[in-house]
């Protein structure tokens, strides 16, 4: 948990995520999955409870991430689920049921953008 002390803000992480989305390289998604725990991590920063647990909730369950990638994820959505209302947990893995990393992605930055207009 120490790590998560050094997590950069928000903006950083989501130019980040801006960032590996436009490069379009699909060989490596571990740099996309590392920019996403940082980018939740950030959320959770800034009190934005239900994107980091919707991103969150993707990680745990993606069956493309690494073994200590998703640790690290759950290790982080599990704090979070012991402090935030059980329901927002139910609708952030209803929301990633099923769903792909593009998709994930594009709904995150879509999210975002949302947010700051």
């Amino acid at each position: 948990m120490a790590e998560l002390m050094r997590v950069a803000p928000a903006k950083d992480a989501l130019e980040s995520l801006r960032a590996v989305e436009a490069s379009g390289r699909s060989d490596d998604h571990g740099e996309v999955y590392a920019a996403m725990i940082v980018f939740a991590a950030a959320c959770l920063e800034r009190d934005m409870q239900q994107t980091a647990a919707d991103t969150l909730a993707f990680l745990v369950q993606d069956a493309g991430i690494s073994a200590a990638q998703r640790e690290e994820a759950a290790e982080i959505f599990d704090e979070l689920e012991s402090r935030i209302c059980p329901r927002v947990i139910l609708d952030a893995r209803a929301l990633a049921d099923g769903m792909d990393l593009l998709t994930m992605l594009e709904y995150l930055l879509d999210l975002i953008e949302l947010e700051t207009t």
